[in-house]
């Protein structure tokens, strides 16, 4: 949409990130008692435009695939 200009921009976030870490400094927090803190982790906000879209049109070595079962 933004390549063909209908739209101006978007964000780029990381919602992986956004509910993995929560999750892990949760369980790090139990399980040492209290002595980790929670961190706090920048999941990187990027805006994306007709000037840096091409970035973001490759496929991400993180996507799944429907077509495989599992073994």
């Amino acid at each position: 949409l933004i390549a063909s200009g209908d739209m101006t921009f978007t964000t780029d976030q990381q919602p992986y990130l956004q509910g993995f870490i929560p999750a892990l400094q949760i369980y790090l927090y139990q399980l040492s008692g209290g002595a980790v803190a929670p961190a706090n982790t920048d999941t990187s906000l990027a805006y994306v435009d007709i000037n840096n879209v091409e970035t973001y049109l490759t496929p991400s070595r993180f996507g799944g695939s429907t077509d495989v079962a599992p073994e």
